[in-house]
């Protein structure tokens, strides 16, 4: 029986690597050099919004532009084959090696900062998309096939209750880590502190993020 499953499996990873090369042979490939080099630029002005977000959280560090860019193209790389966004902790944790005395609160801060601008964005999209009735609406959520977002509209009491718990565990965890949750929320807001220069993030850090 595990003979004839794995004779199956494979039968099966054969029809879809041919389907895969014929797909592969139909490419125009220069549209699609031409999309490759839109994504690298992407990615490199990515690189370099994130290189002013670590500048402002270490003015008197020196931060090159090469190794950056090399961690978070390498990330954006493994983001592609890897769930669970493991290519974010690849650029974190290479990044953070580049920069003496950096800590990982402060370098996973600085890169969530560039967020800011593609989350406004997306709800902005989002927003437009449900007044034009591209969206379910809330009746139809129940009716939605993924289990997270359907669980919790047909229960809509246990969710409360999950939150609330979810909210006094926090809160009783930071009255019993004050100290080291303020040494933390102070490496946290060193890494974001070029939003308390709104000209200086949009300039840097918004405007190569579109």
């Amino acid at each position: 029986m595990p003979l004839a499953d794995f004779a199956s499996s494979a039968e099966a990873f054969g029809r879809a690597t041919t389907q895969f090369f014929g797909h592969l042979s139909e490419i125009e490939w220069a549209p699609f050099a031409l999309a490759l080099l839109c994504l690298a630029a992407m990615q490199l002005a990515r690189a370099w919004a994130w290189r002013n977000v670590l500048r402002a959280a270490y003015p008197a560090a020196r931060i090159s532009y090469l190794p950056l860019a090399a961690a978070y193209l390498a990330g954006a790389g493994i983001n592609a084959i890897l769930p669970a966004r493991a290519g974010d902790v690849t650029k974190v944790f290479l990044v953070k090696r580049q920069i003496p005395g950096s800590s990982y609160p402060a370098v996973t801060s600085s890169f969530l900062v560039q967020t800011v601008f593609d989350t406004t964005a997306g709800l902005l999209v989002f927003f437009y998309a449900v007044s034009q009735g591209l969206l379910p609406g809330p009746p139809q959520l129940p009716n939605l096939p993924a289990f997270e977002i359907s669980f919790w509209a047909e229960h809509p009491q246990a969710f409360l209750i999950a939150t609330g718990a979810l909210l006094l565990a926090i809160a009783i965890a930071i009255y019993l880590l004050a100290h080291r949750v303020r040494a933390f929320w102070a490496r946290v807001r060193q890494g974001v502190a070029i939003l308390r220069t709104p000209r200086r993030y949009l300039r840097q850090v918004a405007a190569w993020r579109r």
